[in-house]
């Protein structure tokens, strides 16, 4: 009798030793699945943001235009960029909207966005750094680079 209270304890023990590491794996699976679900999250929402950016400044009427109205221009894509970010730009450290004009042949930055003639293509260029809060199955540091790119319309 006393032989098989001490196998029954010795049982629960064993089950409880079980449960621990299944549930610490089961909690590990759920974290990463958490994770990578946040950063395609960023990552799509940056992508929406960049495209929306390049539809902006693709509309944009350059000519008899001074300097300082296209700078003003310049930095309402990128505010608008950001915004279409929503919350999901917190989530970006050393987040940067750069807007720019593409050689049609190479695809190579070719000068400033107002530059294009019609139908050559604009890009905007959203680029940062993703931290995973919980950094187990992730990399640390995630670099986010995506560009949109628009056919001028107004020039």
């Amino acid at each position: 009798m006393l032989l098989r209270k001490h196998a029954v304890r010795a049982r629960r023990g064993a089950v409880a030793v079980e449960t621990a590491v299944v549930l610490s794996l089961v909690f590990l699976l759920v974290l990463g699945i958490f994770e990578y679900g946040r950063f395609l999250m960023v990552y799509n929402m940056t992508e929406f943001a960049s495209r929306e950016g390049a539809r902006m400044v693709s509309v944009q009427f350059t000519a008899n235009r001074t300097t300082a109205d296209i700078n003003v221009i310049t930095q309402q894509v990128k505010d608008y960029t950001r915004s279409v970010m929503g919350v999901t730009a917190n989530q970006l450290e050393g987040l940067d909207v750069t807007v720019t004009r593409l050689d049609p042949t190479t695809g190579a930055d070719s000068g400033s966005w107002n530059t294009a003639r019609y139908a050559e293509p604009v890009a905007v260029r959203v680029t940062g750094t993703y931290r995973p809060v919980i950094s187990l199955i992730l990399p640390t540091n995630i670099p986010v680079s995506l560009q949109a790119t628009a056919g001028a319309e107004a020039n």
